[in-house]
């Protein structure tokens, strides 16, 4: 009898405490929707803006764009290097 009543009691705790959870859910998915169009935005201004640019200015905008993406990845070893690699060891 007494656990009934203390599980009664307890219930409005428990109902509330989902409800937190779904509120806090519901914001978190509100959030990456927001992030979401954001980049999507994002991509969309750098494409027209790439798009309104001649050719030539294009051709040296898509040779920088790798340059900086090659020295930027320089440091990164390869997949199959860090899979196999000696563990516990830092040497190259």
């Amino acid at each position: 009898m007494l656990s009934l009543s203390l599980l009664l009691a307890l219930n409005p705790l428990l109902a509330q405490g989902n409800k937190a959870r779904q509120a806090q859910k519901k914001q978190e998915r509100t959030e990456r929707a927001e992030d979401r169009a954001y980049e999507k935005a994002r991509k969309k201004d750098i494409r027209n803006h790439f798009d309104s640019q001649t050719k030539e200015t294009q051709k040296r905008m898509k040779e920088a764009e790798r340059r900086a993406r090659k020295f930027n990845n320089q440091g990164e070893e390869g997949f199959i290097k860090r899979l196999f690699g000696k563990k516990g060891c830092d040497c190259p």
